[in-house]
């Protein structure tokens, strides 16, 4: 039997979260993004020109991604380029972590952050 229009349109409308154990940090919690933020972010940093913006897609999608316990962003706009000063492979581990949760596929982080080499997640940072 083909699914009706309600039991599609009311599929997945709940926000998917993961906790990830970082050593030495503790449990961050991350939750998935909803079509509309995805399609955000996607319109935001996929196809730029821009090495500063495509480098910068992978920490904005961190900071959409973080959340605090509630499901609400533990970042801020604000807190992007601050993560630019953070080592590579705490920032990497929760990149990975964060666009398998939003589904993107390797091609789209590849457009989004300009093809730069990505590496298998690990562990732990």
């Amino acid at each position: 039997m083909a699914v009706t229009r309600e039991k599609l349109l009311a599929f997945g409308k709940k926000r998917r979260f993961e906790t990830v154990s970082i050593p030495g940090l503790g449990d961050v919690r991350i939750r998935s993004l909803k079509e509309l933020e995805r399609s955000q972010f996607e319109r935001d940093y996929q196809g730029t020109d821009n090495p500063d913006r495509q480098l910068e897609g992978k920490r904005a999608l961190i900071a959409a991604c973080v959340c605090n316990e509630d499901g609400e962003p533990l970042l801020t706009a604000a807190d992007i380029a601050e993560l630019a000063e953070h080592d590579g492979a705490f920032t990497g581990f929760l990149f990975d972590k964060c666009w398998k949760l939003c589904g993107f596929s390797r091609l789209d982080i590849e457009s989004i952050v300009g093809n730069l080499q990505m590496t298998p997640a690990a562990d732990s940072p």
